[in-house]
């Protein structure tokens, strides 16, 4: 593939130039690219409630960088125990960013193969459980606040099946949640038996979530 560098002369936007121009004038004369660097909550709204604390995302990638030791080491063991599939159950902005690595880097070879389910219609449901052996399948409850409905529903569910499947010995270990810290589902997660609780970064919007825990570890452990 040969790469194309391009150049304002490349670009024209035609009647949209002048605004396009004007609007990219504005940014800068409004600084509000440094602004945003600088957690300026006046980008948005003069009001910081729910936007200053929902900047993690731009400091990300050096907040989760110590973590990743700890995510390739739940994804080797994964692997270690025979699972051949993993399914993530969120809503929104937990599941969206995972749903887009899956369709541009997925599937991989040898890896577990990665199923999202964001939906509660009952074919939709189904469809996962036909796909999946539940003795071999690795289950992800993400949900930021603990107490969305959807993924908790899907968990009630799915646990009575993987009780059957591997006996209620064994069958917390095949569930993993991610969630803000003291969360219900970090309760949860921890009174019924989770292989492991992660809890994410709180200053961080779901939609902004795809480089913490909660894109982090579905893609490290499906291989991506």
């Amino acid at each position: 593939m040969c790469a194309v560098r391009l150049t304002p002369d490349h670009v024209n936007l035609g009647s949209y130039q002048q605004s396009v121009d004007g609007a990219i004038a504005k940014l800068d004369a409004d600084r509000i690219v440094q602004r945003i660097w600088e957690a300026d909550h006046t980008v948005w709204n003069h009001d910081p409630t729910e936007i200053i604390d929902r900047l993690g995302w731009l400091t990300l990638p050096d907040t989760m960088r110590p973590q990743l030791r700890n995510i390739q080491r739940l994804a080797s063991e994964v692997a270690a125990d025979g699972i051949q599939h993993v399914v993530l159950l969120g809503m929104g902005g937990s599941s969206l960013g995972t749903e887009t690595l899956k369709r541009c880097f997925g599937p991989v070879d040898g890896a577990p193969a990665l199923q999202v389910l964001d939906s509660t219609i009952p074919a939709a449901v189904k469809a996962t459980r036909d796909a999946v052996d539940l003795s071999t399948t690795l289950f992800i409850v993400s949900s930021k606040s603990g107490s969305t409905i959807e993924p908790n529903v899907l968990y009630r569910y799915f646990r009575g099946l993987v009780d059957t499947a591997v006996g209620t010995e064994e069958s917390g270990s095949r569930f993993v949640a991610i969630t803000d810290a003291g969360t219900s589902l970090d309760v949860m997660g921890t009174d019924q038996g989770f292989r492991e609780v992660f809890r994410n970064p709180e200053d961080l919007g779901g939609r902004y979530s795809v480089l913490s825990y909660f894109g982090l570890i579905p893609a490290a452990i499906s291989g991506i």
